[in-house]
């Protein structure tokens, strides 16, 4: 066992590796087996890197290949499409493969088209396939994961029952038990994984079946062009060799309706595969719940033998909640699975009878041609041959519509999928939150602070000590402290602590008289040591190996106040810097330190910087508009605009790239700033007529008009306020030192076109209420910044920020996509979920980088990540305007220039 966690697990990590690429070689393009076999002959690391980034470029060359051949290949309405896919993004050729195509062949209603749409199924079947299998790896982890924490949680259920007269006993396997929950817990969301797979293979096979019943249709359509153009020489025999030329397409088209049949019944296959992995990821989730019962039911033992059974209480709520969310999340992909699969089989037969329909209409096209070259005209067969065409053009219709539905119920699973994710998500936070939470209660012995006790420790400690407690209930005390010490105490503390707890009472008593004390003084000195080992001030280094070498009560006065010869002179050397380098809290916190004592000034350095940095974070915060107000805040069409030059534009008449006056309410900087973004609503709006008067010079009045969400700015509370929240007498900023006071609020409901913006850099600008100006925020859902060093700032949320690495490409997706869900955000990136993201709008279909979910679930936009001089097009930009307008979507271009 130690052998195999040490080093033994590498090689088996290496073959699997090896097996993956050996897959995407097997079912990949030309250029994914090249890169694939590159990796192959080279070292793991060569391997790891093909699977983390080198196969994805590989497919995005491949793919490209494929738009290029069906340009080449395509009629009108294909070549248009396919050149706007090629001029476009990796995204737009990859929809163009997936749902482009299909939508432009059927206008062009070409015969080679059913040839294309069969290799496109067939390649989707393949992926479908390779998705099936990767679900398939993941249900095997989960099951064998669900039984693992079974077993141990059932065994653990089964020592606490059997300790039942010893606490202490009791209480480890209670402890046992709360791990075996929390592995059952990662079994469910191992579960929840393998479910999304199968989801996503079930999707692709989905999306195959789509395909080929689109080429049915269009062979039946085919057929009923043939039957048409035989019905006209049996009519009248000038029309021969249209009839010969219908029958060859119609033999052609034939051939292609075969392939595609065959490929459906592959992906029906895939989806049958797809459907019993997520079975079993099902069967795992009912093993994740046993163990959660068992967890609960050994967490019942702890208490009735006196133990302290919270942890194991709290990780059984967790693991039977994350069983549920996996036993929903498989259910849902099951149920997709099959519905993939009917669907496949569908298509399958519905392609196959019409490559029988295509067969028999070629034929009758060379028989009707036939008989025209004989001068024979037999206006019976012609209306045979045209009720045929009827029939089969009739056909064509039901097999388009079956492939729009396909397409509908693969919308509503992958949005079954998102909502297991956005949920397995959500449990992930709130987990994360407990554990801080449990951290922050705990008083966990830290390196180079003082040994401490929990306040409920202590008091154990003291009612123990007390000659007038029972001594049974004294026992217990010291166990009982004892165990909390195990946790929380340090080194020599925890050791005194298991010593003590595996002795008999008499030990307890000397543990609690003598011993603790020691191991308190031991583990103090410990931490007096790590200080001086760790600094790179020798005279701080000087002091604290003299209080190590002194007594106790010296190494507690250092661990105090960490004096040394020279502090103060430090101290204040390290606080001037803060104040250079602050902002307004800090630098207000330092002067008043700077002003004060020595011991001021080191009191502000242990805590009162962090507090100063906590406030400015709050004002930040509100500057920023926290998290809380939504992407409708508008203007009515008519409101005028201060521009960077000092004149005004109506805001329905501004348009991207003009020049707006933005400024900081919080250090009064005024900027021109270009417009990145216009957000325009229409509907039912809760509507604020504010009235200002000017409160300096001559008296000017006047009223502005917005939704009653929008945030303005107020001096009196430096904070971002909903113009609905506005009282009177609250002072606004006019841009000039705070000059307009509010003096009436009106609120009504109308139907109305709203306007608002997005304003570069300060995201602020100012509307006018009258002659009077007043500072506004912009649009406030999501705002990222990226400056040219690769900082980039959260908008929304306390102004955060990182410097990304030099990323380029999906690597700088993804780094914008960690740095938001670090910030609480439910991110999907494309390479997660293209589906998601992928919209059609009359320019040809848009998918996004990102998208974005606060924490309720609520949509806050979406995120086009761009490196570099990658352009941000023209068809990406129609593509987003039309979404804006039609959608209301907030839609972020985030650039990082290295």
């Amino acid at each position: 066992m130690h052998a195999f966690l040490a080093t033994g697990w590498q090689q088996p990590w290496i073959d699997d590796d090896r097996v993956q690429v050996s897959r995407y070689i097997t079912l990949g393009g030309p250029h994914v087996r090249e890169a694939g076999q590159q990796a192959l002959d080279g070292t793991p690391d060569d391997v790891r890197r093909f699977l983390d980034s080198g196969r994805q470029q590989a497919q995005n060359d491949d793919d490209r290949i494929k738009v290029t051949q069906l340009l080449t290949t395509g009629g009108p309405e294909v070549q248009k499409a396919a050149q706007r896919a090629l001029d476009g993004t990796v995204e737009d050729v990859q929809a163009f493969l997936a749902t482009g195509y299909a939508l432009a062949a059927e206008r062009d209603q070409e015969t080679a088209t059913v040839a294309h749409l069969a290799n496109l199924a067939k390649d989707a079947g393949a992926r479908a396939a390779e998705q099936t299998k990767q679900a398939q790896d993941a249900a095997s982890r989960a099951i064998a994961a669900a039984q693992r924490a079974k077993d141990a949680a059932q065994r653990a259920a089964a020592e606490t029952q059997a300790a039942k007269d010893s606490s202490v006993q009791a209480a480890g396997a209670a402890a046992r038990a709360a791990d075996a929950a929390r592995g059952a817990a990662e079994a469910s969301k191992t579960a929840v994984s393998a479910a999304s797979e199968a989801n996503r293979a079930s999707r692709i096979a989905a999306n195959a079946a789509a395909q080929a019943a689109t080429a049915a249709s269009l062979a039946e359509q085919a057929c009923s062009r043939a039957y048409q153009a035989a019905s006209a020489a049996a009519a009248d025999g000038a029309h021969a060799v249209e009839a010969r030329q219908a029958a060859v397409d119609a033999r052609n088209v034939a051939a292609g309706a075969r392939a595609a049949a065959d490929a459906a019944n592959a992906a029906g296959q895939a989806a049958d595969a797809s459907g019993q992995a997520a079975g079993a990821a099902r069967s795992a989730s009912a093993n994740a719940d046993a163990a959660a019962s068992a967890a609960s039911e050994a967490a019942g033992y702890a208490r009735s033998a006196g133990a302290d059974a919270s942890r194991a209480e709290q990780a059984a709520a967790t693991a039977k909640a994350a069983a549920d969310r996996a036993n929903r999340a498989a259910s849902a992909a099951e149920s997709l699975a099959g519905q993939a699969a009917a669907a496949a089989r569908q298509a399958r037969d519905a392609a196959n009878a019409a490559a029988g329909h295509a067969d028999a209409a070629a034929n009758a096209a060379d028989q009707a041609a036939q008989a025209a070259d004989e001068a024979k005209k037999d206006a019976d067969a012609a209306a045979a041959y045209a009720a045929q065409a009827k029939q089969s053009a009739d056909v064509a219709t039901t097999a388009a519509d079956q492939a729009a539905q396909v397409e509908t119920t693969s919308r509503q699973a992958d949005a079954q999928r998102l909502q297991a994710e956005q949920e397995q998500a959500v449990a992930d936070a709130q987990q994360a939150k407990q554990d801080e939470a449990a951290r922050t209660a705990a008083a966990d012995w830290k390196a180079g602070e003082a040994a401490q006790k929990d306040a409920e420790t202590q008091r154990l400690l003291d009612e123990a000590a007390n000659p007038a407690t029972d001594p049974a209930l004294a026992i217990t005390d010291i166990r009982t402290a004892a165990a909390h010490l195990m946790a929380t105490g340090g080194p020599w503390t925890r050791t005194a602590a298991a010593t003590a707890l595996s002795g008999d009472e008499a030990g307890l008593r000397q543990f609690l008289s003598s011993r603790l004390a020691v191991a308190i003084e031991q583990d103090d000195r410990t931490s007096v040591i790590t200080l001086a080992d760790t600094s790179d001030n020798a005279r701080f280094k000087e002091a604290a190996l003299a209080a190590f070498a002194g007594t106790y009560d010296q190494v507690k006065e250092f661990l105090r106040t960490r004096d040394y010869q020279g502090k103060a002179d430090d101290d204040r050397i390290a606080a001037q810097l803060l104040l250079n380098n602050g902002g307004p809290a800090m630098k207000e916190a330092a002067n008043t330190a700077l002003n004060g004592t020595a011991r001021d000034v080191a009191e502000f350095l242990r805590t009162g910087q962090y507090e100063a940095a906590s406030i400015a974070a709050t004002a930040r915060a509100n500057a920023a508009l926290g998290t809380g107000l939504a992407c409708t805040n508008s203007f009515l069409p008519d409101t005028p605009l201060l521009l960077g030059d000092g004149s005004r534009k109506r805001i329905d008449q501004v348009r991207i790239g003009d020049v707006v006056r933005a400024g900081d309410p919080l250090t009064g900087r005024l900027e021109e700033r270009p417009v990145t973004n216009i957000i325009i609503g229409e509907g039912p709006k809760s509507l604020v007529a504010v009235s200002v008067t000017s409160a300096e010079g001559p008296q000017r009045n006047g009223t502005v008009e917005s939704t009653g969400n929008h945030p303005f700015w107020v001096d009196g509370t430096k904070q971002w306020t909903e113009v609905r929240d506005l009282r009177r007498g609250d002072v606004l900023d006019d841009g000039n030192g705070g000059n307009a006071v509010v003096s009436e609020i009106v609120q009504w409901q109308a139907t109305a076109r709203v306007y608002n913006l997005t304003v570069d850099g300060l995201h602020s600008y100012f509307v006018f209420a009258g002659e009077i100006p007043v500072l506004v925020h912009n649009a406030a859902c999501i705002r990222f910044v990226v400056d040219t060093k690769g900082v980039i700032r959260d908008l929304e949320g306390p102004q955060a920020q990182i410097l990304l690495n030099k990323a380029v490409g999906d690597g700088f997706r993804n780094d914008v996509a960690a740095f938001l869900r670090e910030r609480g955000r439910t991110v999907v990136t494309d390479a997660e979920d293209k589906a998601a993201l992928t919209f059609q709008t009359p320019y040809g279909p848009r998918t996004f980088d990102i998208g974005v979910w606060d924490s309720d679930g609520k949509l806050l936009g979406y995120v086009e990540a761009k490196t570099g001089g990658s352009v941000y097009n023209a068809a990406q930009q129609a593509k987003d305007e039309w979404l804006r307008q039609q959608y209301g979507f907030n839609i972020d271009v985030v650039r990082y220039v290295g």
